[in-house]
């Protein structure tokens, strides 16, 4: 089989489109369907897994010091019942309790079938993803800090990452959007909303891994794509870095602009 240069334009795809706010999904549903007409389901399901797991390095290399630091309150908690309950502990507790809604809801529309919608639907998404980035650049600072996130915030951040399983929502756009309008400051959704995705992430990597195996992998240049992977943990962690300037910077409204402009396209060509 030939060197499939494609996978590395769809790597590049998924490491930028995973943490900026455009929705990876929406964008790899729309270029696997251009580039690679009549790929087979156990070929984009390996091509999925192996894309996820380099994001998921990704993020866990940006953000490996709050890592490292959720782990060790961890162990030493669970060591240590009784050493003090602090914020960091606290805000374990808060991601592990927002994942539950994530899960239930994202595994009720994926059997649903949400990943089957139709390109039209991709493209009316990516709509609604503009206009939660002009609104998020329109939403005053808040001053909430990690030790005010109460149980209804977390169900609630919970289930708009559920949400945005939908292919064209994205999902750090989503997050940020709904943490911003809890009254969390734009500093703490800049590290918060990535760190939450962490269990959704892997999650769905499992998920997708276990279908693999009982689907099998077949047509897929292991070369091709291990490159593939790599340019999308390289880009991922570049798209992140990049993101977190821009929320700071109250400059989300390129990517509303962006959002639109790919969907009007996309409506003109279909």
């Amino acid at each position: 089989m030939e060197f499939q240069y494609h996978y590395l334009l769809l790597g590049l795809v998924q490491g930028l489109t995973e943490f900026l706010p455009v929705s990876s999904s929406g964008h790899l549903v729309l270029f696997e369907r251009l580039l690679i007409e009549g790929m087979s389901s156990s070929s984009q399901l390996t091509v999925n897994v192996a894309f996820h797991m380099g994001t998921l390095i990704a993020v866990m290399a940006y953000f490996r010091q709050e890592i490292s630091e959720y782990c060790k309150a961890t162990v030493k908690f669970i060591c240590s019942p009784k050493s003090p309950f602090n914020q960091v502990h606290w805000e374990v507790l808060m991601v592990l309790l927002l994942s539950l809604p994530t899960g239930i809801l994202g595994l009720a529309m994926k059997k649903g079938g949400i990943e089957s919608i139709p390109t039209w639907g991709v493209l009316l998404a990516l709509c609604v993803t503009a206009l939660i980035c002009f609104g998020i650049d329109r939403i005053n600072n808040g001053n909430f800090s990690a030790k005010k996130i109460m149980p209804h915030h977390a169900i609630i951040l919970g289930l708009v990452q559920g949400i945005a399983v939908v292919p064209g929502i994205s999902r750090s756009g989503s997050t940020i959007f709904a943490g911003l309008l809890c009254g969390f400051s734009r500093e703490k959704m800049a590290s918060f909303s990535f760190l939450m995705s962490i269990p959704a992430i892997t999650g769905a990597f499992l998920l997708e891994c276990k279908e693999l195996l009982e689907m099998g992998a077949q047509d897929v240049h292991l070369i091709s794509l291990g490159l593939g992977t790599f340019v999308a943990m390289l880009s991922g962690y570049c798209s992140l870095a990049l993101l977190v300037r821009l929320l700071k910077g109250k400059k989300f409204k390129i990517f509303g602009f962006y959002c639109l402009a790919v969907a009007v396209i996309g409506f003109l060509g279909t």
